[in-house]
C-alpha cells in the first residue's frame, strides 16, 4: 500500500510525504509489516517526522491486539 499526502497542515513542513506499507506473510498465522516513510522537508528547520512513525507504531499495536482478540474468539 502506498499513500501520498497531497494537502493539509503537514505540507507546511514537507514538500512530499509518502507512507508505504509492506505486509509479508511469514507462515500461516504471522506476517511481517514494514512501514516506510519517504519525505522531503520544505526547509532545514522542519522537524523529523518521528511523531508520525510513533503514530503508525501505535496503530500497528492496536491492530495486533484486535486481531489476536478476534482469533481468540474464533477458537472458543
Amino acid at each position: 500500500m502506498r499513500q501520498k499526502l497531497i494537502e493539509g497542515d503537514l505540507m507546511d513542513d514537507y514538500k512530499s510525504l509518502v507512507f508505504i506499507c509492506h505486509v509479508v506473510p511469514k507462515d500461516k498465522e504471522t506476517s511481517i509489516v514494514k512501514w516506510i516513510l519517504e519525505y522531503e522537508k520544505v526547509h532545514a528547520g522542519a522537524p523529523e517526522p518521528s511523531a508520525l512513525m510513533d503514530c503508525l507504531l501505535a496503530l500497528a499495536k492496536t491492530l495486533m491486539i484486535i486481531t489476536m482478540a478476534s482469533r481468540s474468539n474464533l477458537n472458543r
